[in-house]
């Protein structure tokens, strides 16, 4: 690569992992380094251009080189993988460190593969199992097979850096056109892309940003094209995870996967019809000489110089400040947050609006905590306003911005509260944290999936809430008001995952960084707490730590979910209690997920929710509701409990606070009062005991303010022996 080039590279690849930012109003490019990643998986994972960069690395178990006379499809060996599908321990991949890269970023990129999708172990398969697919977070990129009307089809998935999903149009010849996705041009009408299990076929599918185009191909035949805004980004991807990246995902590989190469130019219809075919004039044809042998004036020219990769630095905003927020806030204590990647003691001043009261409070940024900075006012006066300042320590150059923390009044006075709670959240600004500020002034709780991480690697949990505090609308709201959390699976690491998960440590070590809560779990277990605003005590609860990692509490021969420890918690915290309501909120919905195939809610675990009921009707234990997020759809429910607990209970579904409803999931449900799949969605619950019978008001609200459903309880409607409730 030319001197004068390099710097190029590594400035475009800064703009992307900075903010995605690089290819706007980009135009076709004149060149492209070529074949930038092959893995020929003849010997071992390592690819046969830019190793250091590419080198792969098997993990798991059940995965390895086959070179079996006869097995693979080009050269001497194939990657062979079993999906030991239940051991979530087991399951194997390749590993690739690095992004894929080439000279315009991730402008143009053009992945091709062969596969034979078997049941190797005679286990049964996932319903998706990936070739390739890239991480963390959501992926940005993936490329396998899913099952289709009992068949095997393949499939594509590219993720746009304004989170916009483009995938294959799965439309028959008989599907009529108002059913097609406008923006998908099928290309063969009469063939859908089959994956036949036990057939090698070859898989080609292109991204041209530039241009504003997708092209996938089965079997060297374009099967579809999709036109997207010239200039589109890719979402970030850290790397590439072959065969899975999933542990609890249900999207395992099984078979074979060989000759897998990635180009940063656009083949052309007859060099990938060539690889598919794998001769050209009696000459052998594969990845690694397609570009040489098969010669096309419509592809970019290739560079002369070979390309050179120095691997990314973890992006940013990695360097940078973010904060103050303000986490917990009590009658007599704060807890604010804010990062400053620079070594020092820092010192928060919180004077009263009248000057006559001033608490400090210190926190020392350290590298081993990702410089994050927890400032914890303690003997705050209650119903008092304090404006905070921040000094820094010598010769650091960041400057935190002042706020004000408003301190609510003593709990046992009468008053009249507004809290929010949301769930599934990605990381494109959004006006609907801007709502949450305006409507939610005593505070909002994030239920988890806020955000989407997926990994337990400790640098990239941690990335992703850098990412995460740094959304300006974000950033803004929390300014205003407080906020608490917990996490669900994604943000706990993986899809589905429970509390075998390896490396959760890493996830409960970057939560506690970035996570203002007065406390989080207890001797190093679990991210459970509580708060109290007024007339409703909300316990927020964690449903992923303990899962399935001892023996239920409830029952000695089933799986635990909330662990003894978090049980006792919860026990001793519910009977001294005085709060007219008491939230249990959760990531996980309070029943089922029908027939999704996940487990992930409290109706896998009945034996302890129902456990959890009879405890709250034998201790009269008065007040409670439900809440919980995950599904990507918002409903209320009324649980016939009169029998166990006393009265009915009710569940406050919320979910999402992202773009992306399942309308799946709104399925048929004697409990169900209401369902709607409603985007940007965050529940507002007014809690107010200013009258003879406390109430509790919970309003669904989207981020233009719109009021999609309501429902009002009073106190007295969640006592033993009560009228049924509306």
């Amino acid at each position: 690569m030319k001197s004068s080039s390099f710097p190029r590279l590594l400035g475009r690849l800064a703009l992307i992992l900075i903010g995605g930012q690089g290819l706007a109003g980009a135009t076709e490019p004149a060149q492209g380094f070529g074949l930038i990643a092959h893995w020929s998986f003849d010997a071992d994972y390592a690819s046969s251009v830019n190793d250091a960069f590419y080198r792969g690395e098997a993990r798991g178990g059940l995965v390895g080189i086959d070179r079996t006379a006869g097995v693979a499809r080009v050269g001497a060996g194939a990657l062979r993988i079993t999906s030991a599908r239940g051991a979530m321990t087991e399951r194997g991949y390749v590993a690739v460190e690095n992004p894929l890269w080439g000279e315009t970023g991730t402008g143009v990129l053009c992945v091709t593969g062969w596969f034979k999708l078997q049941d190797v172990g005679s286990d049964g398969m996932d319903t998706t199992n990936l070739v390739c697919e890239s991480f963390p977070t959501l992926s940005s990129f993936g490329l396998g097979t899913r099952t289709q009307a009992g068949k095997k089809v393949a499939t594509f998935r590219f993720r746009t850096s304004d989170y916009r999903m483009y995938s294959e149009a799965p439309v028959s010849a008989s599907s009529t056109p108002s059913t097609r996705r406008p923006e998908h041009t099928k290309i063969s009408p009469d063939v859908d892309p089959v994956a036949k299990p036990g057939e090698w076929q070859h898989v080609a599918v292109i991204w041209n940003g530039p241009v504003g185009r997708i092209r996938f191909y089965l079997g060297g035949r374009l099967q579809q094209e999709i036109a997207i805004p010239a200039g589109t980004r890719l979402e970030f991807a850290r790397g590439l995870h072959i065969g899975t990246n999933r542990i609890a995902g249900g999207s395992d590989w099984d078979g074979w996967i060989d000759d897998l190469a990635v180009f940063d130019v656009e083949l052309s219809a007859k060099q990938i019809l060539t690889l598919a075919e794998r001769t050209l004039s009696g000459r052998e044809v594969s990845a690694a000489n397609v570009l040489a042998v098969v010669s096309d004036t419509t592809v970019p020219a290739i560079a002369a110089a070979k390309m050179k990769f120095i691997p990314p630095a973890i992006p940013a905003p990695e360097a940078s400040a973010q904060g103050p927020l303000i986490g917990h806030v009590s009658e007599g204590e704060a807890v604010l947050w804010a990062r400053v990647p620079h070594r020092g003691t820092y010192t928060a001043v919180a004077k009263s609006a009248d000057g006559r009261h001033t608490v400090r409070a210190v926190a020392e940024a350290v590298e081993a905590s990702d410089w994050c900075l927890h400032f914890k006012l303690k003997e705050l006066k209650p119903a008092t306003e304090y404006a905070v300042t921040f000094e820094r320590p010598a010769g650091c150059t960041y400057t935190l911005a002042p706020l004000t923390v408003r301190v609510p009044p003593p709990v046992e006075l009468a008053a009249s509260v507004t809290l929010g709670f949301g769930s599934c959240s990605d990381f494109p600004d959004s006006a609907v944290w801007t709502r949450i500020a305006a409507e939610c002034r005593d505070g909002m709780v994030l239920l988890g999936d806020t955000p989407y991480i997926d990994t337990t690697e400790l640098r990239w949990v941690r990335w992703a809430y850098r990412r995460f505090a740094s959304t300006p609308q974000f950033a803004a709201a929390f300014r205003q008001i407080p906020f608490w959390g917990t996490w669900d699976d994604h943000d706990f690491g993986r899809n589905d995952s429970d509390g075998t998960l390896p490396g959760k440590e890493f996830s409960r070590q970057a939560f506690l960084e970035y996570r203002p809560n007065l406390q989080s779990g207890e001797d190093g277990q679990g991210v459970y707490t509580r708060f109290r605003r007024g007339p409703v005590e909300v316990f927020v609860l964690d449903t992923r730590w303990f899962s399935r990692a001892e023996k239920s509490w409830a029952d000695p021969k089933k799986p635990t979910l909330l662990g003894a420890r978090q049980w006792e918690w919860l026990r001793a915290a519910l009977k001294s209690s005085t709060a007219p309501f008491k939230v249990l909120a959760s990531g996980m919905i309070w029943d089922g997920k029908g027939d999704s195939g996940e487990s992930d809610a409290w109706g896998a675990y009945a034996h302890e929710r129902d456990a959890l009921y009879r405890w709250l009707g034998e201790n009269r234990i008065t007040g409670v509701v439900l809440i919980g997020g995950d599904i990507h759809i918002s409903r209320h429910m009324k649980y016939a409990t009169r029998d166990a607990v006393g009265y009915d209970l009710h569940q406050f579904i919320v979910s999402p606070l992202n773009d992306r409803v399942i309308p799946g999931f709104d399925t048929p449900d004697p409990a169900a009062m209401k369902s709607f799949a409603v985007p940007n969605v965050f529940l507002k619950l007014a809690a107010d005991s200013t009258q003879p019978v406390p109430t509790l008001h919970a309003q669904w609200m989207d981020r233009e303010g719109r009021r999609i459903f309501e429902h009002t309880l009073a106190a007295n409607e969640l006592e033993r022996g009560n009228a049924p409730t509306r």
